[in-house]
């Protein structure tokens, strides 16, 4: 693509050099990549040149975000891709008797979309000039593309490859749909990865990972991680990192897939009885080619014995040969053109255990889950709401009595799932509760959109961390990302935030609404109460949990900042000489109290300069008090001494909620 991405400019950088300077240093950037993922950091002010040595995908897309928003430079920790993305669901459509469909290529899905494809030009596929467009956001924002008389395209940056089977496309129609994930990396290649950052001179002191977290398992390694790189590396350091839902307008939905398969080239086709299976066979062409599979049902059409007309159970497939599980039912005959063959995945419902088994595709990676209700629609004897007791990829498992036996084809019948926001927050809360105790850590919930700088502008869901993390860098490190005075709405040209859809409908988790995500101690976003639609940060929160002042993420960064002052001003003390007294009782020797008055004044003098004046933008101090205090008992007569020390911090309270009782008189 010829799109150029965003640099950062030193010259042009607004409040978030006040971030940098003030301890958070460098934003430091895990994510996969598709070329040179060596897990070493390196830091990017160009997003191009960040592309062209490591590729394109989510990495790239959320490293220009936070670039094109803050206007700094940040470490990017390129990961190799240990799960890829997949393409979750497709939803074929049209009255065209082309079948398009959508897979991935060689690294797998790079990007989480919605993505739409719809005909602006239509014809006959490879033979006329064909105009499509394709959306990655559910259908806001559309790219224009021609097909010409090629029979792929594949979209670029994402990963996604279209495909169109011979046949027609009809002009202005809809035709496909999908939705998609995006890839992993692995715990191990984080480990490997600190261990580079720890071993450079570049200083890192806050982590954001593209990677949305499942269950509590999953932060194990990120936790141990920040503690070695705190503790051994002595570098104090806060992470943002997300918990991973997709959602609609109802909460988070799996849908199973609708796709199918046609017969191409028009051959001649043979219909015959046998033992134990009926056969239909082709002249020319193949089934395989075409894309049917073992397990499918077919729908005939077209046939001259309109006994051969109809629904079929296929058993097996080769090129040649569709082998039925009907015997003796089809009228033996061959029709030299005119047959129509489509096939589509079948659906089995059985009884005791009662299962709804699917002959290919997944379950699970469409999105059900055990413990899901289950709606079930267009089946004819089997629609209704079911719970799920078990979910595998292949079958969902429901209570005994309450299926009744039938197959048949998956076109057409709906099976769909959905967990309210209210249920799905209440179920992170569980998930994640072990993880309170850690406010290095803080965890998003849901998401909020902005125009993506390399999807041709497409409104991507981004984790709300990553929204936070961008106000960390543009505001000074004692600032509250969600204070609506200064810099307020995430709204703004600067930022562009969003939390509702074209309509101005409520699209992803609004804590306004729903009041689930802050009593559970996540990070979210809202809308404003009396603001229209503006989007807001509801509060930033670390793991801390309970009452701990740390709870604040902005209190965690003055913490961490005063950490590394203290850190910084007594390390320079390392080799200088002081004056002890003389030997004790014991034999132990302790500095005299002159040479400790005037090590805790360099520490206090600089940890005053920099938490208690006026130093950041004329706008007061970062802290209500600090003091750190040098201990008394450290015995200087062993061979290497140990300075220990005691840092007394009061952090800056935050108004929360605001009561106001009216009087009218």
């Amino acid at each position: 693509m010829s799109a150029v991405l965003p640099s950062a400019s030193t010259n042009v950088v607004r409040g978030g050099n006040a971030a940098v300077a003030a301890g958070l240093e460098l934003a430091t950037i895990w994510g996969c990549v598709t070329r040179n993922a060596d897990c070493k950091p390196r830091l990017w002010f160009n997003a191009n040149d960040f592309e062209i040595f490591h590729g394109s995908g989510q990495t790239l897309d959320q490293l220009s975000l936070f670039i094109r928003i803050t206007r700094l430079p940040a470490l990017v920790v390129p990961l190799p891709i240990s799960v890829p993305g997949i393409i979750r669901t497709q939803i074929q459509m049209g009255t065209g008797t082309s079948v398009p469909s959508v897979a991935v290529g060689t690294d797998g899905s790079l990007e989480r979309v919605d993505g739409m494809l719809r005909v602006v030009q239509g014809g006959t596929v490879g033979t006329d000039q064909i105009q499509l467009e394709y959306s990655l956001d559910g259908g806001a924002i559309w790219t224009l593309f021609r097909l010409g008389t090629g029979t792929s395209y594949t979209i670029p940056r994402v990963g996604h490859a279209l495909s169109f089977a011979p046949g027609t496309l009809v002009e202005d129609e809809e035709i496909l749909s999908w939705t998609s994930s995006a890839p992993t990396p692995a715990d191990a290649d984080i480990t490997t990865a600190r261990e580079y950052l720890s071993a450079q001179g570049e200083q890192s002191r806050s982590w954001y990972l593209i990677r949305e977290l499942e269950e509590e398992t999953d932060i194990a390694r990120l936790s141990t991680e920040l503690e070695i790189y705190d503790t051994v590396s002595k570098r104090p350091l806060q992470a943002w990192a997300s918990i991973r839902r997709a959602y609609d307008r109802s909460g988070y939905k799996a849908q199973l897939s609708q796709v199918r398969n046609r017969m191409t080239g028009g051959p001649e086709i043979t219909f015959a009885q046998g033992d134990p299976s009926d056969t239909i066979t082709r002249s020319s062409g193949s089934f395989l080619t075409d894309g049917f599979e073992d397990g499918d049902w077919i729908v005939v059409s077209g046939a001259s014995a309109g006994g051969n007309n109809g629904g079929w159970l296929v058993l097996s497939v080769t090129a040649a040969e569709l082998a039925l599980e009907a015997s003796g039912q089809l009228v033996a005959g061959t029709d030299t053109s005119g047959v129509s063959i489509v096939g589509y995945p079948s659906l089995e419902f059985a009884q005791t255990p009662d299962t709804l088994t699917r002959s290919r595709g997944s379950w699970l990676d469409e999105g059900f889950a055990t413990g899901m209700q289950i709606v079930i629609s267009g089946s004819g004897s089997n629609d209704g709401t079911y719970t799920a007791t078990n979910v595998t990829n292949d079958t969902i498992t429901v209570p005994d009595g309450s299926f009744a036996p039938s197959e048949g084809s998956s076109w057409g019948v709906s099976v769909t799932a959905t967990v309210l926001y209210t249920l799905d927050a209440a179920a992170m809360d569980d998930e994640f509760a072990p993880t309170l105790g850690r406010y290095k850590l803080e965890l998003s919930y849901g998401h909020l959109w902005n125009d993506s700088p390399t999807y041709d502008g497409a409104r991507i869901r981004y984790p709300v961390a990553l929204a936070d993390m961008c106000r960390s860098y543009i505001s000074d490190v004692a600032d509250t990302t969600w204070e609506e005075g200064r810099p307020g709405s995430l709204s703004r040209a600067e930022e562009g935030w969003k939390l509702i859809d074209n309509d101005g409908q409520p699209f992803e988790y609004d804590e306004r609404i729903y009041r689930r995500a802050l009593p559970a101690a996540f990070t979210c976003a809202r809308t404003g109460e009396n603001t229209g639609t503006d989007a807001y940060i509801a509060r930033a929160l670390t793991r801390a949990g309970g009452s701990d002042a740390l709870t604040q993420s902005h209190a965690a960064r003055v913490t961490n900042l005063a950490r590394t002052i203290v850190q910084r001003k007594t390390k320079a003390l390392t080799g200088a000489l002081f004056v002890t007294g003389r030997p004790d009782s014991q034999g132990r020797q302790f500095l005299r109290p002159q040479a400790l008055s005037k090590i805790e004044g360099a520490v206090n003098g600089e940890l005053g300069r920099q938490l208690l004046g006026t130093t950041r933008r004329g706008e007061g101090p970062r802290a209500s008090e600090v003091l750190w205090t040098a201990a008394r008992n450290d015995d200087f007569s062993v061979q290497n001494p140990v300075l220990n020390g005691r840092l007394r911090l009061r952090v800056l309270k935050a108004i929360v909620t605001v009561n106001t009782a009216v009087e009218v008189t």
